[in-house]
């Protein structure tokens, strides 16, 4: 079978083979609101939905809707959907959430309607486990249920500085400016710090719950059976990563780990344990910036 994987930039990318990658554009030209994406999700109904740093915008396959600014939701609300989208995710039911300049507003694909959860600019991370909602607010984490429509505090987090949030069926991982937090959920008042004074940019879990976790300059750590390992910074070579900068991860059928770093695509083929560059050409059918912030699977 062969792998496939969705990620943008300015773009999108489908992965036919270890050498042939081909991109179809989404731009400026057509629509998008503006060319960095930070965060991509998928709702229920197939579309696909881009966090920017001007809006959030939702494409259906053949255009693109774009949401900023105030709007008026079904209940007569006025909501003011900010510029900033730094995280997008999706419950069971497909109804998207996410994060625009640090308040929380959710998307009902049923209803076409917008609702906000959060007011004060201090939401600053956002993760979704099965049917439920997980974000914080400066030094506290929350868990909505989406089925029961009920909040609930979770516990105080070591830091009011939270860049990202990992939630799986066992463990709560917490991504901070000075370390990482990695919280039981069968034991949430014993938390376990690691990787003091590193700043967290991302943290992704395998399917063999491995823990991947991306900085934002200091490389790339991998975490398994509690062995801490840091990946080599080796800019010329397969056996580590390209460029500290680890910003985004995915998982293909395989089992192999796609990550997106500030010098582009790499892939860790699970089966060689070699790191290998995606060599992506500047032109017709590539990229038009390595760069890469997001990808989703």
């Amino acid at each position: 079978m062969k792998n496939r994987i969705i990620f943008l930039l300015f773009s999108f990318l489908n992965i036919l083979s270890a050498n042939a990658e081909y991109f179809r554009n989404l731009s400026l030209q057509n629509g998008l609101s503006q060319p960095s994406v930070l965060s991509i999700a998928q709702d229920g109904l197939g579309r696909m939905w881009f966090g920017t740093q001007e809006g959030i915008n939702m494409y259906d396959g053949e255009q693109i809707t774009y949401v900023k600014g105030n709007i008026t939701n079904i209940q007569g609300d006025s909501l003011w959907i900010g510029n900033y989208i730094s995280f997008i995710v999706h419950d069971d039911e497909g109804n998207i959430f996410f994060i625009a300049d640090n308040n929380l507003f959710g998307y009902n694909i049923f209803y076409s309607d917008y609702k906000q959860y959060t007011k004060g600019n201090v939401t600053t991370a956002l993760a979704a486990c099965r049917n439920e909602i997980w974000y914080t607010c400066n030094d506290s984490l929350f868990s909505y249920d989406c089925q029961k429509k009920q909040l609930q505090f979770v516990l105080r987090l070591p830091s009011h500085t939270v860049n990202t949030l990992t939630v799986s069926d066992t463990n709560i991982y917490v991504g901070m400016v000075d370390g990482l937090c990695i919280i039981p959920r069968k034991s949430l008042g014993l938390s376990h710090f690691m990787l003091s004074g590193i700043d967290i940019y991302s943290i992704f879990e395998a399917s063999n719950q491995e823990v991947w976790i991306g900085t934002r300059m200091q490389g790339l750590y991998r975490l398994k059976n509690d062995v801490l390992q840091k990946v080599p910074h080796t800019p010329t070579s397969n056996i580590g990563i390209r460029n500290p900068q680890v910003r985004a991860f995915v998982e293909d059928n395989e089992h192999n780990i796609w990550f997106g770093t500030f010098a582009g695509l790499q892939k860790y083929d699970i089966q060689k344990q070699t790191y290998t560059l995606i060599q992506i050409p500047q032109y017709v059918g590539g990229l038009n910036h390595p760069s890469i912030f997001s990808l989703y699977p």
